[in-house]
């Protein structure tokens, strides 16, 4: 039976790689949300990724799949977190998948990791072809990176 794909937006995948690097060489966690294609912008894909495969166009998938699109910063609400033991910076229940940064070069999850349903690990290098994305039960998934962004929000507030 195979597993289906895990799939993120580039503009996020950059971010995380980013993200890992700064943090480097301690690990990072970051929470990741989930947004179904047919909310995501298509974004232009880089002539070399077009040809290698390696990133996919928005139209290419069901409107319902759900692309990660969006994070939770990982530093946020973290000083009620250790006080209190609750992670108030992240809403509960809304995140599908966690991103984990292994900056010792081992891309298999241990048993110190924050399982999700969806797991990403990193690698140094930083890069795209180095990031693994794993199942809740540990087992691979592939990861394909798709030519979108998630839609600009306006933040209306009343005061």
């Amino acid at each position: 039976m195979s597993q289906t794909p895990v799939f993120i937006t580039r503009p996020l995948l950059a971010v995380l790689l980013e993200l890992a690097a700064d943090a480097s060489p301690q690990s990072v966690t970051v929470s990741l949300s989930a947004t179904a294609a047919a909310d995501l912008d298509p974004q232009s894909a880089p002539a070399e990724a077009k040809s290698d495969g390696s990133v996919r166009r928005l139209d290419d998938l069901e409107p319902d799949t759900p692309v990660f699109s969006d994070f939770y910063f990982p530093d946020v609400g973290n000083a009620l977190e250790f006080v209190f033991g609750v992670d108030l910076g992240t809403p509960a229940g809304q995140t599908q998948a966690r991103f984990l940064s292994h900056p010792d070069g081992n891309p298999e999850l241990s048993m110190r990791d924050d399982l999700h349903a969806t797991v990403l690990v990193a690698v140094p290098p930083w890069e795209p072809a180095n990031v693994v994305g794993f199942g809740r039960n540990g087992t691979e998934r592939s990861l394909v990176t798709v030519a979108a962004v998630a839609p600009e929000t306006d933040f209306d507030a009343d005061y």
